[in-house]
């Protein structure tokens, strides 16, 4: 069994798995609680990373008013989830990227005298490509090197009367 964990493949392999069952445990939880991370990262800057059912989403905002942050610097808040996925929707988005579970924008409508922007992602294209690479680093066979190791390129006595000759300051002759 020690031998199967030999190749960094199969160590990144675990790594990859390991990362897909994390995002799909996020994936079951966001179904049934929304969870919401925040944390001031400037002085007029808060960032949000929010959980929402099947969707991962990291919203900045910026606002010239430090009292429009919140109180805390970083902070965590979960609520049963009852609703579908609609944060990106329901409000008046100007999309730069729109595509196949993923979109990144800008809110047209400001909000508490500020302006945000981010990015969502569904947690199916993190999940699936991670679980379908960390397969195939984990059943393919190593290649084995076909190429034969030359312990010693040249022969003894050979390199011996080279040495010799390069000792005394001559050429080596053909």
């Amino acid at each position: 069994m020690g031998e199967f964990f030999k190749p960094w493949r199969r160590k990144f392999g675990v790594v990859t798995l390991l990362m897909a069952c994390l995002f799909a445990a996020g994936w079951v939880r966001s179904m049934i609680v929304s969870d919401t991370f925040h944390l001031i990262s400037g002085m007029h800057t808060q960032e949000f990373l929010y959980s929402d059912p099947q969707f991962l989403s990291w919203v900045t905002f910026e606002s010239n008013d430090p009292a429009a942050l919140g109180p805390a610097l970083f902070g965590h808040h979960s609520q049963p989830n009852h609703r579908p996925f609609t944060y990106w929707e329901n409000n008046d988005v100007e999309w730069q990227v729109h595509w196949l579970g993923f979109g990144a924008g800008r809110f047209k409508a400001p909000l508490r005298s500020g302006l945000r922007k981010g990015w969502f992602i569904s947690y199916s294209l993190i999940t699936i490509p991670l679980t379908l690479f960390s397969i195939w680093l984990l059943l393919s066979k190593p290649h084995k090197s076909n190429q034969n190791k030359i312990l010693n390129p040249f022969p003894r006595k050979e390199t011996e009367s080279w040495a010799s000759s390069l000792n005394r300051g001559g050429e080596r002759s053909a």
